[in-house]
């Protein structure tokens, strides 16, 4: 049982995933453009149609996400 260990130590079974490690994106391509047209959409008063908020708990993800996304599609 302590060989299993030590190799498991020298050499761990995610090795071979080393370059694909890493968190997944929250959102995807799609989900950025579903964003960005979901926050430009306006009301019939002129003022955004959806809060920040509304639009997270849409695409499952946290305001500091969408945040994220839309200063990125913005420069």
């Amino acid at each position: 049982m302590f060989q299993e260990i030590s190799d498991l130590v020298r050499h761990p079974p995610y090795e071979e995933y080393k370059g694909e490690l890493g968190r997944p994106p929250s959102l995807d391509a799609h989900g950025v453009e579903m964003a960005r047209a979901l926050y430009d959409m306006k009301g019939s008063d002129g003022k955004r149609r959806y809060t920040v908020q509304q639009i997270a708990d849409r695409l499952g993800v946290s305001r500091a996400t969408i945040y994220r996304h839309l200063d990125r599609s913005l420069r």
